[in-house]
């Protein structure tokens, strides 16, 4: 009786053990399955101090403008997963970085060969896809728009120009990975380059789009004063002011013969001053439409001083 009492204790001690284990394992993950427990999300501690100095300390070493953007984009997309959510937006920050570091050199290409543009002009039609060019059978003009896109860029035209600019969504793959602001960041500029506002000096978007890329400028400044990506913000935000109040050389706010506010921009004014939500972008097109009114809606020296003094504060408050 003795005996059989003491197995069963045995029996109920192992069962306690395996359930303890059982729990440490659902708490902790599968670390060969990448089940929830590993620590590879934005924010996470990443593996600690020592790790993420290691990881940043890589990154650091192929970030440099001589290994290529190519091995920066490399790195990113292989360990991304391993950074905080801090250590992660410092390097999609050092991304966009080497990529302005890069263009002046990846513009050549475009430009210092006329076959080049020959040739684009044959390809870039509409619907045009970057990463849809297995049909392009030119070896030269394939090998560059292969260059082009691995390196996070994409291909605009103006004025029967072809050139590169920076494909921000293609940042979109890591803004899970991110802090807010940088999220943020990478959802302003994409909407940028999937469709720019001006072209050949005139609006390629509507006056509606013009005032919304405004106000989501002004939400980011208000929303993450101390981002590393404020000031590029500001500029942005400054820029969508002009736009607004002046709109572009070919898409101008009053016509050029008559000195009349365009009718679009009127009814894209009268729906952004409509709502009062504090926004001081709001407050200055509610004023400018009052000052507006009592002119006839035409460009006047009042009219214009209005906007010139408008500009300036804006950029001084926000």
């Amino acid at each position: 009786m003795k005996r059989k009492l003491s197995m069963g204790i045995f029996f109920v001690f192992l069962l306690g053990v395996f359930l303890v284990g059982c729990s440490a394992g659902d708490r902790n993950g599968d670390a060969k399955n990448g089940t929830p427990g590993q620590e590879t999300a934005a924010g996470g501690d990443g593996g600690g101090e020592d790790k993420q100095k290691d990881l940043m300390d890589r990154f650091n070493s192929v970030a440099v403008k001589d290994a290529g953007v190519t091995g920066a984009i490399s790195f990113i997309d292989k360990n991304i997963s391993l950074a905080t959510g801090e250590n992660a937006s410092k390097m999609i920050i050092r991304l966009e970085e080497l990529q302005k570091e890069y263009l002046p050199d990846l513009e050549l290409k475009y430009n210092n060969s006329e076959t080049i543009q020959s040739k684009m002009r044959q390809v870039y039609k509409p619907g045009f896809d970057i990463y849809k060019i297995d049909h392009i059978k030119d070896q030269e003009l394939s090998a560059l728009l292969m260059e082009t896109r691995n390196a996070g860029f994409k291909v605009e035209t103006a004025e029967g120009t072809y050139f590169p600019v920076i494909d921000y969504g293609f940042y979109k793959k890591y803004s899970s990975r991110v802090t807010p602001d940088i999220k943020d960041y990478i959802d302003l500029m994409a909407v940028d380059s999937d469709q720019v506002s001006v072209k050949d000096a005139a609006f390629v978007v509507g006056w509606d789009e013009i005032m919304k890329r405004a106000l989501s400028r002004e939400k980011f400044i208000a929303a993450h004063g101390d981002s590393a990506k404020i000031d590029d913000v500001r500029e942005q935000f400054e820029r969508y002011v002009s736009f607004a109040l002046y709109g572009a050389n070919n898409t101008p706010a009053f016509s050029y013969e008559q000195n009349v506010l365009d009718p679009e921009a009127r009814e894209a004014y009268i729906k952004i001053a409509a709502v009062n939500d504090g926004s001081e972008f709001r407050k200055t097109i509610r004023d400018f439409l009052s000052v507006l009114e009592k002119n006839n809606y035409k460009l006047t020296k009042d009219v214009d001083e209005f906007r010139k003094n408008a500009r300036q504060d804006l950029a001084g408050v926000i």
